[in-house]
């Protein structure tokens, strides 16, 4: 059985996270309590009724409330599912809900560079196709403006990591020490024979 390494990515902000908080549970808590004072509990309710627009509103206010927050700790447990798993011959970036396994052989580390998103606009990823995104975090699947697709791990700071990859994407890495991760791979893959 091979053992991984695992090399921790840079982790979500406070800010991040207070921006999870707000998305998932203070916006939605917000809406409904605001469409409970306009228009009263609906009818169509998942209970019965305590005869009291009070109380029909605070179950109605309770059971979302119970509901957002456990989708918030899934998006908060995501959140820190946010690293690398190095094997000797493969890895593995986890990123949130999302993962993506590459042979190391599969990685452009000729061609991989690291750089802040201000110099290199062409790796920033700008349309979530299959991730999470929010302010200061972006996490899976993204196309650039050039609409390459890429695999992001990013937490809001400046350097990053951009490797291209022979299956038609690149991976946008937030580590820690962006160069020292790239030095690193590049010293676990065999060197090719020069033409």
């Amino acid at each position: 059985m091979d053992t991984a390494t695992i090399i921790e990515l840079q982790p979500p902000s406070m800010r991040a996270r207070t921006w999870a908080f707000v998305l998932a549970v203070g916006f939605p808590i917000a809406v409904v309590g605001g469409s409970l004072a306009l228009h009263g509990p609906s009818r169509w309710r998942f209970w019965p009724s305590t005869g009291s627009l009070l109380g029909d509103g605070a179950i109605a206010i309770a059971t979302a409330l119970l509901v957002l927050l456990l989708v918030w700790a899934a998006m908060a447990w995501a959140m820190r599912r946010h690293r690398i798993e190095l094997q000797a011959d493969a890895l593995t970036i986890v990123a949130g809900f999302h993962r993506d396994r590459l042979a190391l052989s599969e990685l452009q580390l000729e061609k991989a560079r690291v750089g802040t998103l201000g110099e290199h606009p062409e790796w920033k990823p700008f349309l979530k196709s299959n991730g999470m995104a929010l302010p200061g975090f972006r996490s899976g699947w993204f196309r650039t403006r050039r609409w390459q697709r890429v695999f992001a791990c990013l937490a809001g700071g400046e350097r990053v990591l951009w490797v291209p990859t022979t299956r038609k994407h690149a991976l946008v890495l937030e580590a820690r020490q962006p160069q020292v991760l790239l030095d690193r791979l590049r010293g676990m893959t065999p060197r090719l024979p020069r033409r």
